[in-house]
Order: C-alpha cells, then sequence, then structure tokens
C-alpha cells in the first residue's frame, strides 16, 4: 500500500537515526493522529524499564511497533482499521469527534493532536519531529522528557517510582 518514500513507519525510523541522539528510545511511526507516543508515560516507563506500580505506573509499548494501528483512534476510525488513511489529516472527515475528545482530554497538558496534524500537512513529518525533538528533550541528559508529568525519566527515575 505505501511506497518507501511514504511509509510513516520506515520515515519515522530513519528521521529519528539521522535527527536525533536519543532515537532508539522513541518508537517508530506513532503519529497516524498527530500524537507522539514516545512521550507518554506509560511508553517511558516500559522503554527505561521502570517496574509497573497498579495505579501509578503502566507499561505501552506504542502502538506502531507492534504492528497496530493508534489504539485511541482505531476503535472509533473505520478508515484507520481499514488502512485506507496513514494519517489523520488525510482524511475527508478530518477533523473528526473522535480526535475532538482526545484533544479535549489532552488540554491539560497543552499537546494538540490536530494542530500536531495540521502542522505535519503543512510542514512535514521531518520538521514536525524536530520541533518535538527540540521541545521535550531534557536540557540535562538528552533524553524525553514526558508530556503527562514533565519529568525526564533518566534524571527523575527515582521521583516517578
Amino acid at each position: 500500500m505505501f511506497s518507501i518514500g511514504t511509509n510513516p513507519q520506515t520515515l519515522l525510523s530513519l528521521l529519528l537515526s539521522l535527527l536525533s541522539p536519543i532515537a532508539n528510545t522513541w518508537p517508530s511511526g506513532t503519529i497516524t493522529e498527530g500524537m507522539n507516543c514516545g512521550l507518554c508515560s506509560s511508553y517511558l516507563a516500559y522503554s527505561h524499564n521502570i517496574p509497573k506500580i497498579r495505579g501509578r505506573v503502566s507499561h505501552c509499548s506504542g502502538c506502531r511497533p507492534r504492528n497496530k494501528d493508534c489504539a485511541f483512534v482505531k476503535k472509533r476510525c473505520e478508515k484507520i482499521r481499514n488502512k485506507e488513511i496513514d494519517f489523520c489529516y488525510r482524511c475527508t472527515d478530518f477533523p473528526c469527534n473522535n480526535l475532538k475528545g482526545i484533544v479535549k482530554g489532552y488540554k491539560k497538558y497543552n499537546y494538540n493532536i490536530i494542530d500536531n496534524s495540521i502542522f505535519i500537512k503543512n510542514s512535514g513529518l521531518i520538521e514536525f519531529i524536530k520541533k518535538e525533538i527540540t521541545q521535550y528533550t531534557c536540557p540535562v541528559c538528552g533524553d524525553i522528557i514526558c508530556i503527562h508529568n514533565k519529568k525526564c525519566y533518566t534524571c527523575d527515575k527515582e521521583k516517578i517510582c
């Protein structure tokens, strides 16, 4: 369905390896709807081997690395489920009510997946990844800062557990 030039997972893996010293810690191809799973507390706990703590620390390896589409969107989106689109902004229904609901939940984190999708559409995936890396890289160690709790899972590991 996708050529190597448009496959988001292939592109993202390549881009991250070129753009970021922390590329190996970011999940590949998790930006279908404009959400970067590499910033999620569950993904960061998983990738940093922080033990699960019921009700406090959960684990997730990301959707596309498990050969899945976005769990938030796929359940409610037939076009993603049927692989008719690879980015939500390419949908004729964009932005749909499903995305608007996710945006409402992420407002408290100052993260807007509809704005991210529009940015990817207008500026491209490379520029989006550059922006994410610049915005969410720890100034102390260079690892990733979590969108949910604003902590670096390397520097602040003791505070997370």
